[in-house]
């Protein structure tokens, strides 16, 4: 892991010019993308076998642990992306039933997406400018990239053919589209 990530040469490489030092791109390689990981694997494992342990009653057995405060937010959060992307494929396929029992997740997630947004998460950690999504930072330059927008469209309408003008709004369009939960260094 970089200690400063750079996302230049992923969002806008094709923007800088070519150096003296012409470094070799690595070709991605195209591992195959498993649904469910190992770490899922071994989570499971661990579910599973907590579960069986603290549900399991005999004489011989110490008495199992009683469950206190658990946190059912974070590992709805963490397995999301995974339930996303198979979803995705079979949404047409479910019914209302389905959905009617799926909503009170989706309704976890989009508060926890909007105290995000809003700026008021619960967490007290200071945000990594490199790696965080720092999201009530993100959207103050919401405002300002449509200003650069408007005004570089204005320009254009004075200079139609020139380059720089349309590569700035091709910038423009491309941080507009980045997640608001991309770091802030994105």
């Amino acid at each position: 892991m970089e200690m400063f990530p750079s996302y230049s040469e992923s969002d806008f490489g094709e923007f800088k010019p070519p150096t003296l030092e012409q470094r070799k791109i690595k070709a991605p390689t195209n591992k195959p993308k498993y649904l469910i990981s190992s770490e899922d694997v071994s989570l499971i494992y661990k579910w599973h076998s907590n579960f069986v342990r603290n549900m399991t009653n005999a004489e011989w057995l110490p008495s199992p642990k009683k469950l206190v405060g658990n946190d059912v937010l974070s590992p709805l959060l963490l397995r999301y992306p995974t339930f996303s992307s198979v979803i995705q494929e079979a949404w047409e396929a479910l019914d209302a039933n389905f959905e009617g029992r799926i909503s009170p997740s989706f309704l976890v997630i989009v508060s926890h997406i909007k105290a995000k947004v809003d700026g008021s998460d619960a967490t007290n950690q200071k945000p990594d400018f490199y790696r965080s999504a720092w999201v009530s930072e993100t959207k103050e330059c919401v405002p300002l990239l449509n200003k650069v927008k408007e005004s570089t469209n204005e320009l254009l309408d004075q200079w139609p053919d020139f380059p720089t003008l349309k590569d700035i709004i091709i910038i423009v369009d491309r941080i507009l589209s980045f997640p608001i939960t991309s770091p802030v260094s994105r």
